[in-house]
């Protein structure tokens, strides 16, 4: 929903006199100027990378990271994220929330006569508390930051939120992916290289995502990749995927702490990390003894003590706990 391509209603009277609308309050969650700051540089930084490599006008700027990395059981897992409103035009869209807090703000959600016009003029929709509640949604993109560092119950309304960013370019684009390899794949192939075949798979999906939404492929792609290293051998394993990609220009940008630094890394780790989590508390529910709907499958003192007592299972990584078995 873009607030500044919405148009004016005539306000109808009759429609605001129920008292229906006085009494109904939105919860809403308070944001602070430094919040805004942190999401406008991170934001600036994908955009003036974008700038610098861009060469091309179907041009895709994705964010890479991993999750799970250290765990002793469970999938590694990884996230990609795409978003041109993010770093085609960020300015706009720091507008956008910032008209979303006012709308929201000074006691605006108790919806009188004229703050259910106000609302309504802006959001250009009969369904005024849903209007303001998508507003709020908007101000939750204030939480994106390294993904360690949410908490679960904003990460749920943080990840919504970059599912529904507004489009405010004419070629916009939003994509995202998430992907595990198992851990007979990193026992087999090593952590690393399991993380850059997952990355790898992200990126596949993606490009499908973008062909089926706009009938052709991207010129070229800026992938963002956190750590200090870029994804190994990315051409061969596109190759073995899907060859015929083989023709988009692929520009690989290793950022170290890029989850601290790219709004695409970050949102790409936020959305790992909230899948790997449910993913676990799934599992655990045939492996309860783990804990693993608190640890994540991480190594905790509960989790060793537990694999003394049971053993392992097959979602345990061997290669991790090789001086035990």
């Amino acid at each position: 929903m873009a607030l500044t391509k919405t148009k004016k209603r005539k306000r109808r009277p009759d429609q605001f006199q129920s008292k229906a609308y006085s009494t109904k309050r939105i919860a809403r969650e308070d944001f602070s100027i430094e919040q805004l700051n942190a999401f406008k540089e991170l934001l600036s930084f994908d955009k003036e990378i974008f700038e610098s490599y861009k060469k091309e006008k179907d041009s895709l700027l994705i964010g890479f990271d991993e999750v799970g990395r250290g765990s002793i059981a469970g999938p590694v897992g990884t996230g990609a994220y795409t978003c041109s409103t993010f770093y085609v035009e960020p300015d706009e869209l720091i507008q956008e929330i910032k008209l979303a807090r006012q709308v929201i703000s000074d006691q605006l959600l108790t919806t009188n006569d004229r703050n259910s016009y106000y609302a309504e003029t802006l959001c250009n929709d009969l369904s005024i508390a849903d209007d303001l509640n998508q507003l709020s949604a908007l101000s939750a993109l204030l939480n994106l930051e390294d993904s360690k560092k949410v908490s679960k119950a904003k990460r749920e309304k943080l990840t919504e939120a970059l599912r529904q960013v507004p489009c405010l370019d004419s070629n916009s684009h939003l994509l995202y992916s998430t992907q595990f390899e198992s851990a007979k794949t990193i026992d087999k192939i090593g952590i690393v290289e399991s993380i850059w075949t997952s990355m790898t798979k992200n990126l596949i999906n993606i490009i499908d995502q973008y062909d089926l939404v706009n009938g052709f492929l991207p010129k070229e792609i800026v992938l963002l990749v956190d750590g200090p290293k870029m994804i190994k051998g990315l051409e061969d394993k596109i190759k073995v995927l899907k060859q015929e990609y083989l023709d988009i220009d692929f520009i690989q940008v290793a950022i170290k702490k890029g989850d601290t630094k790219s709004s695409v890394i970050a949102a790409g780790a936020n959305l790992a990390k909230l899948a790997r989590d449910k993913h676990m508390t799934e599992i655990s529910l045939d492996y309860n003894d783990y804990g693993w709907t608190t640890n994540a499958g991480y190594g905790t003192r509960r989790h060793y003590e537990a694999i003394e007592k049971y053993g392992i299972c097959k979602e345990h990584r061997k290669s991790y706990l090789s001086e035990i078995l």
